[in-house]
């Protein structure tokens, strides 16, 4: 079985056990770094500012009621530092600043992530905001799955998030016929001669 480059992209990234992402392996910081990590906390402080002027004009056109909750869904999240920057900056402004209050009160920050692992490390981060945050897991290549049509009154975001969605790869033949990429698996030689002693019989 030759699996289709799309089945093996998914695999070594969203494997619940061995995959890079699902299985929390990810480190932000050593293997790379993106603006919400390299330009924190401002990265997330510029993104409360927008997010706040949009708050505040669904209030002003009445498409947000003072009762309704503001919901921030963040896509891909990460280790959760982007959450943790804006709801920080949130905190700070709402303390003596009435309409930044009121738009606190009204926020709650989502964190989908397709990894357990990963919504992990996001609630453990931000723990501290309370029922202002939750980590849920969720797909982002079906966010209809996961948040229902007109059920969500805010903002969706995410940073560089479609670049880690497992893609079909294809070939465009000269007569136009377009075929997909397979993976052939293949093992060093030194490595299989160190593995295949310990294979069962019928695998070898």
């Amino acid at each position: 079985y030759f699996p289709s480059f799309f089945e093996y992209h998914d695999l070594v990234m969203f494997h619940p056990t061995v995959g890079y992402y699902a299985s929390g392996r990810v480190d932000f910081v050593d293997h790379y770094r993106t603006y919400p990590v390299v330009l924190a906390p401002l990265f997330g402080h510029m993104a409360a500012e927008q997010i706040f002027a949009m708050w505040n004009g669904m209030r002003r056109a009445g498409t947000l009621t003072e009762k309704e909750r503001f919901t921030i869904a963040e896509f891909g999240p990460g280790d959760g530092a982007l959450a943790e920057a804006i709801l920080e900056y949130l905190v700070q402004k709402a303390d003596g600043d009435a309409a930044w209050k009121a738009f606190v009160d009204q926020v709650l920050y989502v964190c989908y992530d397709r990894s357990p692992s990963l919504n992990k490390v996001q609630q453990d981060r931000n723990a501290r905001f309370g029922k202002r945050f939750e980590a849920r897991v969720a797909d982002a290549t079906n966010m209809t799955a996961t948040i229902r049509r007109g059920s969500l009154k805010g903002v969706v975001l995410s940073n560089e998030l479609p670049d880690a969605f497992s893609v079909h790869k294809t070939i465009l033949s000269a007569d136009g016929k377009a075929d997909v990429a397979f993976v052939v698996p293949g093992i060093p030689e030194p490595t299989w001669r160190t593995v295949q002693p310990l294979l069962p019989t019928a695998a070898v």
